[in-house]
Protein backbone atom coordinates (compact mmCIF):
# COMPACT_ATOMS: atom_id res chain seq x y z
CA UNK A 1 0.00 0.00 0.00
CA UNK A 2 1.61 3.18 -0.71
CA UNK A 3 1.62 6.34 1.60
CA UNK A 4 -0.45 8.57 -0.44
CA UNK A 5 -3.94 5.99 -0.19
CA UNK A 6 -3.07 6.44 3.88
CA UNK A 7 -4.18 10.44 3.54
CA UNK A 8 -7.80 10.00 3.42
CA UNK A 9 -8.89 13.49 4.40
CA UNK A 10 -8.71 17.05 2.33
CA UNK A 11 -7.47 20.12 4.73
CA UNK A 12 -6.87 23.90 3.69
CA UNK A 13 -4.14 25.53 5.49
CA UNK A 14 -3.70 29.49 6.30
CA UNK A 15 -0.65 31.75 7.57
CA UNK A 16 -0.77 34.50 8.73
CA UNK A 17 0.74 37.60 6.64
CA UNK A 18 0.58 40.93 6.76
CA UNK A 19 -1.94 42.64 4.08
CA UNK A 20 -2.21 46.25 3.68
CA UNK A 21 -5.65 47.31 3.56
CA UNK A 22 -6.27 51.62 2.95
CA UNK A 23 -2.83 52.33 3.75
CA UNK A 24 -2.86 49.91 7.06
CA UNK A 25 -0.92 46.67 7.30
CA UNK A 26 -2.84 43.93 9.47
CA UNK A 27 -1.71 40.35 10.25
CA UNK A 28 -4.34 38.08 8.27
CA UNK A 29 -4.92 34.52 7.79
CA UNK A 30 -4.22 33.82 4.05
CA UNK A 31 -4.59 30.74 2.42
CA UNK A 32 -1.48 28.30 1.35
CA UNK A 33 -2.31 25.16 0.77
CA UNK A 34 -6.27 24.03 -0.26
CA UNK A 35 -8.08 20.87 -0.69
CA UNK A 36 -4.67 19.29 -0.09
CA UNK A 37 -4.46 15.42 1.03
CA UNK A 38 -4.22 14.82 4.77
CA UNK A 39 -4.88 12.17 7.84
CA UNK A 40 -5.62 13.52 11.34
CA UNK A 41 -5.43 11.17 14.41
CA UNK A 42 -5.56 11.40 18.08
CA UNK A 43 -2.28 11.82 19.21
CA UNK A 44 -3.18 9.29 22.92
CA UNK A 45 -5.91 8.33 24.23
CA UNK A 46 -5.25 11.01 27.34
CA UNK A 47 -3.76 13.68 24.84
CA UNK A 48 -5.89 16.42 26.14
CA UNK A 49 -5.60 19.33 29.24
CA UNK A 50 -8.17 20.74 31.10
CA UNK A 51 -7.59 24.70 32.07
CA UNK A 52 -10.31 27.39 33.61
CA UNK A 53 -9.95 30.54 32.37
CA UNK A 54 -12.25 33.70 33.29
CA UNK A 55 -14.58 30.86 34.67
CA UNK A 56 -15.47 28.70 31.98
CA UNK A 57 -13.47 25.52 31.50
CA UNK A 58 -11.27 25.26 28.30
CA UNK A 59 -9.88 21.70 26.88
CA UNK A 60 -7.19 21.42 24.57
CA UNK A 61 -6.72 17.92 22.75
CA UNK A 62 -3.57 17.66 20.79
CA UNK A 63 -3.65 15.35 17.15
CA UNK A 64 -1.14 14.89 14.81
CA UNK A 65 -1.93 15.78 11.24
CA UNK A 66 0.41 13.59 8.37
CA UNK A 67 0.55 15.38 5.14
CA UNK A 68 2.44 15.05 2.04
CA UNK A 69 6.69 15.80 2.18
CA UNK A 70 6.16 18.60 0.05
CA UNK A 71 3.55 20.63 2.40
CA UNK A 72 5.72 23.49 4.08
CA UNK A 73 3.74 24.41 7.63
CA UNK A 74 4.85 26.10 9.86
CA UNK A 75 4.00 27.53 13.86
CA UNK A 76 0.84 28.78 14.41
CA UNK A 77 -0.65 28.12 10.83
CA UNK A 78 -4.46 27.18 10.98
CA UNK A 79 -5.62 24.19 9.85
CA UNK A 80 -8.98 23.23 8.60
CA UNK A 81 -10.43 19.98 8.20
CA UNK A 82 -14.36 19.81 7.96
CA UNK A 83 -14.71 23.26 9.23
CA UNK A 84 -13.22 22.30 12.58
CA UNK A 85 -9.95 24.71 13.33
CA UNK A 86 -6.66 23.33 14.44
CA UNK A 87 -3.53 25.35 15.34
CA UNK A 88 -0.19 24.11 14.21
CA UNK A 89 2.35 23.41 17.23
CA UNK A 90 5.43 21.08 15.93
CA UNK A 91 5.81 20.26 12.50
CA UNK A 92 8.59 18.23 11.45
CA UNK A 93 9.70 15.94 8.58
CA UNK A 94 10.69 12.82 9.48
CA UNK A 95 13.43 11.13 7.07
CA UNK A 96 12.20 13.11 4.30
CA UNK A 97 9.62 10.65 3.51
CA UNK A 98 6.55 12.79 4.93
CA UNK A 99 5.35 15.73 6.87
CA UNK A 100 3.96 15.09 10.44
CA UNK A 101 2.63 17.98 12.81
CA UNK A 102 1.08 18.26 16.01
CA UNK A 103 -2.29 20.08 16.11
CA UNK A 104 -3.67 21.66 18.98
CA UNK A 105 -7.46 22.38 19.16
CA UNK A 106 -9.34 24.25 22.01
CA UNK A 107 -12.41 24.12 23.00
CA UNK A 108 -15.40 24.69 26.28
CA UNK A 109 -17.12 22.83 27.97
Amino acid sequence: MSYSKLLNARCSIFRHKEVEEDNITREKPVLEYDNIRCRLVRKTAYGSDTTTEKGRVVITVFYMLYLGKKVDVLNGDLVFINDEKYIVQEPNTPCGHHTAVMLKKEGEA
